[in-house]
């Protein structure tokens, strides 16, 4: 039995319910039963998981749609203020699929991580951060490596040494 007519450039798997398409236009989301649930005119979607799905709106700026396609509002966000003074909205420059309720962002350059209510867990300041995976994220920030638990508790911590010089 075919659930989904072979007409997709690309289909993905199933996640919360839905799997994302493209049809050489538009990317899109499908249910269970292959009915196209809504179109979107955003440069590419991600997975749904924890109800949102990843979308990148033009280089460089990523959001989060919900199941009915509408935008997630980032106002919740606290400003970011600057070493000045200067207080300005984020906006995300990258942007990762949720995993066990936390996504990792990427704002002005720098990585934090964000809950399902849109608040960061994590303040953008990190070089790198990694996903949650059973509970535990990576963050390193110039020569520090620390893995973290969902209550921010700090488990582990390596610094990196200059071996070269």
């Amino acid at each position: 039995q075919i659930v989904v007519e072979p007409k997709y450039y690309e289909l993905w798997n199933f996640s919360d319910g839905l799997a994302w398409f493209y049809d050489g236009k538009h990317y899109g989301f499908i249910d269970l039963t292959g009915k196209t649930i809504f179109e979107t005119n955003y440069d590419f979607v991600g997975d749904f998981s924890n109800e949102y799905a990843v979308v990148k709106i033009r280089d460089y700026e990523f959001s989060y749609i919900d199941k009915s396609g509408k935008l997630v509002s980032l106002s919740k966000l606290k400003p970011i203020v600057d070493k000045k003074g200067n207080t300005e909205h984020p906006s995300f420059m990258l942007a990762a699929t949720f995993r066990e309720g936390f996504a990792r962002v990427m704002v002005n350059g720098k990585w934090g991580i964000i809950d399902t209510n849109f608040e960061f867990f994590i303040d953008p300041i990190f070089d790198f951060v990694s996903d949650f995976r059973d509970g535990f994220a990576y963050l390193w920030k110039n020569d520090k490596l620390e893995i973290i638990n969902r209550k921010k508790e700090i488990i582990w911590t390596y610094y990196f040494e200059d071996k070269w010089n």
